[in-house]
C-alpha cells in the first residue's frame, strides 16, 4: 500500500493538504499525538531531531487520544513542522493502515511513499 495525499486528504490550516511531492524522496513518519503534558515535549524532540533532508515527520493528532490544540504543538514543533487538523478514526487513513495503538503510534513509508509499517513507542 501507498500513501496518495489525492485519497487520504491530509492537511492541516496552516499548511494545506500535505502533498506527496513534500514526502517523495525521503522517509516519512506520520505519529500520532494526543493530551500534550508534561511528557509530551520530551517525546516530540525525537520528532524535530529526524525531521529534516532524510526524514519527514507529520503529526496526527488523534481524536480519540484527546489531542491539545494546535497551537499548544506548534509552541513545541515550531510553525512549521507539519500537523494535521485532528483527525477521527473513521478517517480512511487509519481505515488503510489501521487504528492506532497509543499516543505516539508511527506510520512508517519509505522514500517512494510505500507503507512499510507501523510501530508504537509509547
Amino acid at each position: 500500500m501507498f500513501y496518495h495525499s489525492d485519497t487520504y486528504l491530509l492537511q492541516s490550516t496552516r499548511h494545506g493538504v500535505f502533498k506527496d511531492n513534500q514526502m517523495f524522496g525521503k522517509t516519512t513518519i506520520f505519529f500520532t499525538v494526543g493530551l500534550v503534558d508534561k511528557d509530551c515535549n520530551e517525546k516530540l524532540k525525537k520528532y524535530i531531531k529526524l525531521n529534516g533532508p532524510k526524514y519527514c515527520c507529520i503529526a496526527l493528532p488523534y481524536s480519540e487520544h484527546s489531542p491539545g490544540r494546535l497551537i499548544e504543538y506548534e509552541n513545541i514543533l515550531g510553525k512549521e513542522f507539519m500537523i494535521s487538523d485532528t483527525v477521527d478514526h473513521f478517517h480512511s487513513f487509519f481505515e488503510d493502515f489501521g487504528l492506532p495503538f497509543t499516543p505516539y503510534t508511527e506510520y512508517h513509508f519509505n522514500s517512494k511513499l510505500q507503507f512499510t509499517g507501523k510501530h508504537s513507542y509509547a
